[in-house]
């Protein structure tokens, strides 16, 4: 019964892999790209990403989809050099429109055993020195751009924002951070805003990229067309 079962499933096999590279050739075919790249800074809410990947696949099953996590210049530098089919970043030096997707609120934050978390008062700059800060540092080539505010006497800092966030959560130091991708860390108190007398809050618009808008495929096109919806829908 077992041996066939295995000898039915050696015909089926070949039918379903013939049938699938035949699928994927028609979308080659009808212009479809076979593998498309994109870029994401790292204060861009993954969530949104992902919702939009899952639509996409099923619009275009066939393409293969690479995302580059990267900070500041370090995305500047894929959109420059056209590394890319989309990016998704802060606001841009190069002479390149983006389309504007949502804003991103940085606020101090730390864990709420962290010291600068029970003051009993709003710190203060010379308090927020004296503690270590927590920064993601700027993945481009040069490191062109500095993250902020980085006055702290002790910092420690990571490639990248994963690393950066288990050291403010294990309360190691504190962070400027962005709220759109730590909103499920301070509802559940895992991590703190820390309140200070100090103008500390600030916004920055994140905008989607199109380095060679003119040589775009229809599957770059399909997936940043998800991506916005994704932001519109939640």
């Amino acid at each position: 019964m077992h041996s066939v079962r295995r000898e039915g499933s050696h015909h089926v096999l070949p039918f379903f892999q013939a049938a699938g590279l035949e699928a994927a050739a028609t979308s080659l075919k009808n212009g479809w790209e076979a593998e498309i790249s994109i870029a994401v800074e790292a204060i861009f809410p993954m969530r949104y990403l992902l919702l939009a990947l899952d639509k996409f696949q099923e619009t275009s099953p066939h393409t293969r989809v690479e995302i580059i996590e990267s900070v500041l210049s370090g995305t500047e530098e894929l959109i420059a050099e056209k590394k890319v089919d989309l990016a998704i970043s802060g606001p841009s030096n190069l002479p390149i429109i983006g389309l504007p997707l949502m804003e991103s609120e940085f606020a101090p934050v730390c864990a709420p055993g962290h010291p600068l978390a029970k003051l009993g008062r709003p710190a203060t700059l010379h308090d927020l020195k004296k503690h270590r800060q927590i920064i993601v540092r700027d993945s481009g080539t040069d490191r062109r751009y500095s993250p902020g505010w980085q006055k702290a006497e002790k910092r420690w800092t990571f490639s990248n924002i994963g690393s950066a966030m288990a050291a403010i959560k294990d309360g190691f130091g504190f962070s400027w951070s962005p709220m759109t991708i730590i909103e499920n860390e301070i509802a559940d108190g895992t991590i703190a805003i820390i309140e200070t007398d100090l103008a500390t809050r600030k916004k920055v618009p994140i905008y989607l990229f199109s380095p060679d808008p003119d040589g775009q495929g229809p599957a770059a096109k399909a997936l940043a067309g998800f991506l916005v919806q994704s932001i519109k829908t939640g």
